[in-house]
């Protein structure tokens, strides 16, 4: 229905002899161009993760999202640099983490001391508090993205707030809102996303991948209309050549050009318990189909043989896992099948050391830390190339492959 203008809504009143307020029409917001200061974009990642904008991180449960934000998290409170921007500085700011899936008490603050964060910075929004008349005490429902007001005096609360963690997003949106709706969700995030930009920090929602096919930016779980809300948007999955390592990869690139994916493991420092992230300082250039893409099935025949091969080759002592690589392009199976074989042996994954800069594998009755002494001219296949350098001289080949690691003394608050 039509809504009567202003001036004839005056009329009527005026021969009605009716003193009543003018009824209000909707009007365009209007914003002039020329009114318009730029600004260069604010990141909180440089050119991956910015400053008042909704970003992404999407992948399969158990590949370590939860690590990778609590990382960021860690940075943000301690103003440690990011993996891939040592020279570029970190404010030092407050954060807010939603998460659903991981418990405050034996999962994340154990994690965040691992990493070295000043939880003191930290806060969770568990949930809202609404007060009973009839008792006079106060009951809990969970948080959904329409209580913008309680994230509000969340971020207030924290002080400096530079980053907010959605973990996972779709656990958020409450009962009226159908995450597989585009207008549903659209109508979430915009006001989100509208809050991100007024206090300035950098909103990050986690999201697992469906089951579909077709193209990466579509496998997003839900509606299009997340990640179309998303400015930036990063896919997370295994290595397609080294199933101990992650790749952090570009889904979607609105404000910067879509840069290489980075490299991760999981592993416990110092023999702890509590496995931390620790980047691979090389950039990784693979194409997220093909990150995204179910593996090729192998014949039990050659996992057969890529299981006795690599019981041979590990029978001495731990191995380089660069020379591995290099020794099984000349045999009948691939990489992906000697990594099935590394999990049928129960193979152990043995971190860079102040000796020996590479990751080794061991058989699991090998101890910990002894040198890579397999000579590669006694491989099945091997030619004996690098078989000198499987010692703390192989510093050479591996330079390039230093790992940007949580610093071993970030235990205990230092930095």
């Amino acid at each position: 229905m039509r809504l009567p203008d202003d001036d004839y809504a005056k009329r009527m009143a005026e021969q009605m002899g009716e003193d009543r307020p003018t009824p209000r029409r909707p009007r365009p917001k209007l914003i002039r161009l020329s009114d318009v200061t730029p600004r260069p974009e604010e990141w909180l990642w440089h050119e991956r993760f910015p400053i008042g904008k909704l970003s992404m991180l999407v992948g399969d449960p158990g590949l370590g999202k939860s690590f990778v934000t609590l990382d960021m998290a860690a940075r943000v409170t301690t103003g440690r640099a990011f993996p891939d921007a040592p020279g570029v500085p970190v404010p030092v700011g407050g954060v807010v983490l939603i998460s659903a899936e991981d418990d405050p008490e034996t999962t994340i603050v154990p994690r965040l001391d691992a990493l070295g964060a000043d939880t003191a910075r930290m806060v969770i929004l568990d949930g809202v508090e609404i007060p009973d008349a009839e008792t006079g005490g106060t009951f809990e429902r969970g948080f959904t993205l329409e209580d913008l007001p309680m994230l509000e005096e969340a971020i207030e609360a924290v002080g400096a707030c530079r980053l907010v963690i959605v973990d996972p997003v779709a656990a958020y949106f409450g009962g009226r809102v159908d995450s597989h709706r585009d207008a549903d969700v659209r109508g979430v995030l915009r006001p989100l996303s509208d809050l991100a930009r007024r206090y300035r920090v950098a909103l990050v929602v986690v999201a697992h991948l469906n089951k579909g096919q077709g193209k990466a930016i579509y496998r997003a779980s839900g509606s299009l209309g997340i990640i179309a809300a998303a400015r930036m948007a990063w896919g997370v999955a295994r290595h397609p050549d080294d199933d101990d390592q992650r790749v952090v990869f570009p889904l979607k690139s609105n404000l910067a050009e879509s840069g290489a994916g980075m490299a991760y493991q999981l592993h416990a420092p110092d023999g702890g318990e509590i496995p931390v992230v620790q980047w691979d300082a090389r950039p990784v250039y693979i194409e997220a189909e093909t990150l995204l893409a179910s593996p090729t099935p192998e014949t039990s025949t050659a996992l057969e043989d890529a299981i006795e091969w690599l019981e041979t080759i590990l029978a001495d002592g731990p191995v380089l896992v660069t020379q591995i690589q290099k020794a099984v392009k000349k045999q009948d199976f691939s990489m992906k099948t000697v990594r099935r074989a590394k999990k049928a042996l129960q193979v152990v994954s043995l971190p860079p050391t102040r000796e020996i800069r590479g990751w080794r594998w061991a058989l699991p009755d090998e101890p910990d830390g002894q040198p890579c002494g397999t000579d590669l001219a006694m491989w099945p296949g091997g030619d004996g190339e690098g078989a000198a350098q499987a010692s703390p001289m192989f510093e050479e080949e591996t330079s390039s492959r230093a790992m940007i690691e949580v610093d071993s003394n970030v235990k205990g608050g230092r930095s």
